[in-house]
């Protein structure tokens, strides 16, 4: 038999065992639906149903093991779905209690501004020396045992204002307390999405490397029967050491995320992500105009005008008289005779401050400053939800319209992959090239889909917290925290 058809005869020998004896078991990509604006479960991109037997058996059979490396790192844990996953991390997150602490203090400095309502009662004890008889006591030295009260009846606006700084400081507080919380449930939800990103990134890579791996052990085969040239196992080598840099990248991306979701539970060890994003996902970016009573930004923004010209008032109050009612009784302790030693006073008090070095006019002017600043910080706050709220709609439109094709791309490169496959091993049609850049390319086309449905949930996420809504799609409304409900 001449040599050339010795060498035939051994290549067909090696691609029968493959095609033929060797048992047909291989992963096929059944790629994930992405409906546009819609809740999806949380997939991980391969999934585990495969023809029998063909082409795919023979990928099967070359290509190794793969994925354990990350799998077993993460351990049995429990699952937590993304409302528990917030919710946890809002109920202990000391940033939290921060605002919850601030808020409760808040409450206090409006019982402090309410007080000056009220008599003001005092009273101590005083001794007074002198070198002669003090008044009609026939005595050098007179220790006076005294009490004072004092009514203010009328202040022109005083108390009043500041009772309204201190309720709107209040508000303050608690518009602070809402922002804090949405933010630290937008930061939960956004670490839950990327750690379901980046584990079915993973897998994506594992699947990559048992691809290229396949092709790489064909190339080194076929080198050995003289069928192929170095530089064909060269670059599929090469190709196998970049998918598998690539699969490295993914799980340390997938630790970082982890890592930081376990530090916002507050937790020693990361539990197991699961479930579907929430229902309010659905539709979050499909709003019209928002409701500003609702955005925490806005009701910060309007609070501390609130609390601004409520200051102004007080400014200008400090300009007007004070009338009050005043009266105090006091007794002699160390004198003898019992018809001296008492004092009792009582009168009507009229004061009004007629120079200040300027002070009440300069607190006048920082109060109107205040004011306008205020009423800047609200528009800003209006304009910074408008655009963020927009551009967040329009990005995710993008990725909703995008979805379908990526899924239809997905499916037509698995298509192309397998043709060039067996157009290589059975016509001789296709380079050991165009098998490498066939799996890139379906590979790449999976991590697109997977990329476009967790950067719409992002992007979700976003509009949940432009408008306002992160609390209510969560459950948080009607929470408690720290004695504190979270009220809409």
């Amino acid at each position: 038999m001449p040599a050339s058809w010795s060498l035939r005869y051994a290549f067909f020998s090696v691609f029968a065992t493959y095609v033929f004896v060797t048992p047909a078991h291989a992963e096929t990509l059944a790629p994930p639906e992405v409906v546009p604006a819609a809740p999806a479960t949380v997939m991980t991109p391969m999934a585990g149903s495969g023809a029998q037997g063909g082409i795919d058996a023979v990928w099967s059979t070359l290509a190794p093991e793969g994925g354990a490396h990350w799998e077993a790192a993460a351990g049995p844990q429990e699952g937590m779905d993304m409302l528990s996953a917030v919710r946890q991390t809002v109920e202990g997150h000391p940033s939290v209690r921060n605002a919850v602490s601030n808020l409760q203090r808040s409450e206090e400095y409006i019982g402090v501004a309410r007080a000056a309502y009220y008599p003001q009662i005092k009273g101590g004890l005083s001794s007074e020396l002198s070198n002669r008889d003090i008044g009609r006591f026939e005595n050098k030295r007179v220790q006076k045992l005294s009490v004072s009260a004092s009514q203010m009846l009328y202040d022109f606006g005083k108390v009043r204002s500041n009772v309204d700084q201190a309720q709107a400081g209040q508000a303050v507080a608690r518009a602070r307390l809402l922002a804090t919380v949405d933010q630290m449930g937008r930061e939960a939800a956004q670490s839950f999405i990327e750690v379901q990103r980046y584990e079915a990134l993973t897998r994506i890579a594992d699947e990559q490397i048992r691809g290229v791996a396949a092709i790489a052990r064909l190339a080194k085969e076929r080198r050995a029967l003289g069928a192929s040239t170095l530089s064909d196992e060269v670059q599929a080598q090469s190709r196998e050491d970049a998918a598998r840099a690539t699969s490295v990248q993914m799980v340390s991306q997938w630790e970082r995320w982890r890592a930081n979701l376990r530090n916002l539970l507050g937790q020693q060890q990361t539990p197991e992500v699961e479930g579907e994003v929430p229902l309010g996902f659905s539709g979050a970016c499909q709003v019209g105009e928002p409701n500003w009573q609702a955005i925490p930004s806005v009701m910060l923004a309007l609070a501390e005008q609130r609390e601004a010209e409520a200051a102004l008032d007080g400014a200008a109050a400090q300009t007007l008289p004070t009338i009050s009612l005043e009266g105090s009784a006091s007794r002699a302790l160390n004198v003898s005779n019992s018809d001296s030693r008492n004092d009792a006073t009582v009168g009507l008090n009229f004061s009004m401050p007629f120079y200040q070095g300027g002070g009440l006019q300069a607190q006048k002017r920082a109060a109107s400053h205040g004011l306008q600043a205020a009423q800047a910080a609200n528009a800003n706050a209006m304009r910074t939800v408008t655009q963020g709220l927009l551009d967040a709609r329009e990005q995710a439109l993008g990725y909703e319209l995008r979805a379908p094709i990526l899924a239809q791309r997905t499916q037509s490169s698995r298509q192309t992959r397998d043709l060039y496959r067996q157009q290589y091993l059975d016509l001789g049609t296709r380079t050991l090239l165009d098998l490498l850049n066939a799996e890139q390319e379906f590979h790449q086309s999976k991590v697109e889909v997977v990329n476009n449905m967790y950067d719409l949930y992002r992007l979700q996420l976003d509009c949940l917290f432009y408008t306002g809504q992160v609390r209510s799609v969560f459950g948080l409304d009607g929470s408690t925290i720290a004695g504190v409900e979270i009220q809409p």
